[in-house]
């Protein structure tokens, strides 16, 4: 089960990891959703609070830090499973339009990362699809998409104006990002898990 560059590998701890990491994932957008929720409390009661409220509430601030670092983490694990699932779709002789470096590499070239990762995400998901099997890459796409976009504007309009105006806009589009946020991880999930379970059962079904 080879190819001129690529060797089938075993997928199925990556899977797991992977799949364990995005419910992470969705966990820290909920934590961040309900600080966007509770930040929109915050900035409508301003003026009622004391003082002591509002400092203790602004040190809230720290999760966003934590939710960075798990997310990152998640990334490059995620990045993982991409590259190893086209891989191996590859080496089992299915021609594949887009290679596994960039299957990984177009989520990081602007403009071009609103459509190319999905395409190749698609091209190898049906490659390794299963009789029967409908998996949602449409929700998950547009669930990545508002989660990103969404979450930019929220984070450009925090840093363009202290007013508790602006602020309260940008919590209002931090839960509705956070909310997408936590869509796009299980729907990503589902898809690795399916993967991951076609790709093992190849696997073992030409060892035995």
């Amino acid at each position: 089960m080879t190819s001129a560059q690529y060797r089938f590998r075993p997928i199925n701890l990556l899977g797991a990891t992977t799949a364990r990491w995005l419910v992470f994932v969705a966990i820290g957008e909920g934590i961040m959703g309900a600080w966007s929720a509770a930040d929109i409390f915050v900035l409508s009661n301003f003026d009622t609070l004391s003082q002591r409220t509002l400092d203790t509430w602004s040190l809230t601030g720290l999760i966003a830090f934590v939710h960075i670092g798990l997310y990152l983490t998640t990334v490059v694990i995620a990045a993982r499973w991409i590259y190893r699932a086209n891989a191996n779709t590859c080496a089992n002789r299915r021609k594949l339009e887009t290679p596994p470096p960039w299957a990984v590499g177009w989520f990081f070239i602007p403009f071009a990362n609103l459509w190319k990762p999905y395409k190749a995400m698609a091209e190898m998901v049906r490659a390794n699809r299963r009789s029967g099997t409908d998996l949602p890459l449409g929700p998950w796409w547009a669930a990545w998409l508002i989660s990103g976009i969404v979450g930019n504007i929220s984070a450009r309009i925090a840093f363009s104006g202290n007013d508790p105006s602006t602020l309260m806009t940008s919590s209002v589009l931090g839960v509705i990002a956070s909310l997408a946020g936590i869509a796009a991880a299980l729907l990503f999930r589902r898809i690795v898990m399916a993967v991951t379970e076609a790709q093992t059962a190849q696997l073992q079904a030409e060892v035995f």
